[in-house]
């Protein structure tokens, strides 16, 4: 699973930097593929987080069931401690972002903001593809 995600993350690191591209050039297909690319990035993220609370589930449940060791359930909070708070702020940021630029569209909002925070997703969501694969394939 961890390539899959990691697939996704890379993917959806395309899609916003096309975005970005689009946005930056002042296109008209902006807005499509900004779309598009932020319910991408929050689905693999929101992804991230069910799949792991699912496998926490089971595998808490398997640890009761057949007297497996303890340290099961600590290495899995272990890494649950550290991914769950990060794909969280990814989907939070990317949404936030997004809803400033739907904002700012309409004239509501300052553009600068939505650039600013649109950025930061971006940059967010690319510096933790590393540490959530890492923490994937533990």
């Amino acid at each position: 699973m961890h390539r899959l995600f990691l697939g996704c993350n890379l993917w959806s690191a395309l899609f916003m930097t096309g975005a970005a591209v689009l946005g930056w050039t002042g296109s008209p297909w902006h807005l499509r593929v900004a779309i598009f690319a932020a319910v991408f990035a929050c689905l693999v993220q929101s992804g991230v987080v069910a799949l792991f609370l699912g496998a926490a589930k089971l595998i808490k449940e398997h640890v009761g069931r057949f007297s497996m060791p303890l340290s099961f359930i600590d290495r899995l909070n272990e890494v649950y401690h550290r991914l769950i708070p990060m794909a969280a702020f990814g989907v939070s940021i990317t949404a936030a972002a997004s809803i400033l630029g739907g904002a700012a569209h309409l004239g509501s909002a300052p553009m600068w903001l939505h650039i600013a925070l649109a950025t930061t997703a971006w940059l967010y969501l690319l510096a933790i593809i590393p540490f959530e694969y890492r923490l994937h394939a533990r």
